[in-house]
């Protein structure tokens, strides 16, 4: 779907001044018409990947939902989604209130701080669900949480500020659907899509952190930016996509082994390449246009892998949540999700990360299920006795 909208609109937007993105990334015909035949490959391999594995395995009674958490569960759910919170204050220290340029000390964040961004934006849809779920103490923290991730994302002007709206009603349509629960996401869509010119705003400013915003905020209302410059705010990844693939030098095959590894960053040997694999300074290549500079066959064996991962995954939740373990089973979706994004937007190794992640959390969660049901079965001795009514 990106694909298509891309190859329809961004030829038109991609010449649009700075204010629309970090970088001007022009394709010519035959560039967007290749880009569109790259994400046709991947979705297609993808599909059949995803396709096969569900043909070969056993079916699965679709019955899953999202149950509540438990009091002790929540408050674990809790401290998980505090600890990015923490690091990112933290990493940015005082430069979070005032700094001079815009994003410049941020973008090579690595190791725990990269991995910090990559969650917050999982957690803000986790303390969605828990707003709209629970009530006294536990509403309040995550109310609190989320009041500092928004302040978090509002001083370093990033796009996550206008996603915020529509990750928080994601997660508050997961605990509670209603008629209501569905107009609210629809109109928080809305809304996240009109502050996609905040960031714009506030990335021309002089100075640059929470005081300095806040204090030039009211120049936000007389904003004006037209539609060419929000709309190649968001497709800027077609054409980053396009460019890695198409215009970037041939980027050696031992840097897709260290992205796809899933070592650390410095066991993997990926620091050897993570500053050639950018476009410039702000702007890291994109993961499907990485595939792309490699070749097909590239592509058509690493989405038909993701495919098969992303059935293997969609069991896993199924199975979970009908075992009263929805948390889990949410984490998995948002694994999936936040790898797709990260695919049009980020590096090979940032995307591939999202589906390791949620490899592991599948692993271990079933793991600790299976131990768990067996430790509720009574032993066999136990179980005769019983039916005999000794």
């Amino acid at each position: 779907m990106f694909g298509v909208i891309g190859t329809l609109f961004y030829s038109g937007i991609q010449e649009e001044t700075r204010t629309g993105a970090s970088i001007v990334i022009v394709l010519n015909d035959l560039q967007t018409t290749e880009t569109l035949k790259l994400f046709t490959v991947a979705s297609l391999s993808t599909l059949s990947g995803g396709l096969a594995t569900l043909l070969i395995l056993p079916r699965l009674k679709r019955r899953a939902s999202i149950k509540g958490f438990s009091r002790g569960l929540t408050r674990l759910v809790l401290f998980g989604c505090a600890v990015p919170l923490v690091i990112l204050f933290v990493s940015a220290g005082g430069r979070l209130l005032r700094r001079t340029d815009y994003i410049a000390e941020a973008v090579q964040v690595a190791g725990i701080s990269a991995l910090a961004v990559q969650l917050a934006i999982a957690a803000v849809i986790v303390l969605g669900y828990i707003t709209v779920s629970a009530k006294g103490a536990v509403r309040f923290w995550a109310v609190l949480m989320l009041v500092g991730y928004l302040l978090n994302f509002f001083g370093t002007g990033s796009r996550r500020l206008a996603m915020a709206p529509l990750l928080f009603m994601v997660g508050a349509l997961l605990a509670r659907r209603t008629r209501l629960t569905y107009w609210a996401l629809a109109a928080a869509a809305l809304l996240s899509f009109y502050l996609l010119k905040l960031p714009l705003y506030l990335r021309g400013l002089p100075e640059h952190g929470v005081l300095p915003y806040m204090a030039q905020m009211p120049g936000f209302l007389d904003y004006e930016v037209g539609w060419e410059s929000m709309a190649l705010n968001i497709l800027v990844s077609f054409g980053i996509v396009g460019a890695t693939a198409y215009q970037a030098p041939p980027i050696p095959t031992d840097a897709f082994w260290a992205s796809v590894n899933p070592l650390g960053g410095k066991a993997a040997g990926w620091y050897e390449y993570a500053a050639d694999m950018r476009l410039n300074v702000y702007t890291p290549y994109a993961g499907v246009g990485e595939l792309g500079n490699q070749g097909t066959i590239h592509v058509v064996i690493y989405f038909v892998i993701v495919g098969v991962l992303l059935a293997l995954g969609d069991r896993a939740v199924l199975r979970l949540a009908a075992r009263g373990h929805g948390i889990v089973s949410l984490a998995l979706v948002g694994m999936a999700g936040l790898f797709f994004l990260y695919s049009i937007q980020y590096n090979l190794r940032s995307s591939t990360r999202m589906l390791v992640y949620g490899v592991v959390i599948a692993m271990v969660a079933g793991m600790v299920s299976r131990y768990m049901v067996k430790r509720r079965q009574p032993a066999p001795r136990q179980a005769i006795r019983s039916r005999v009514g000794v």
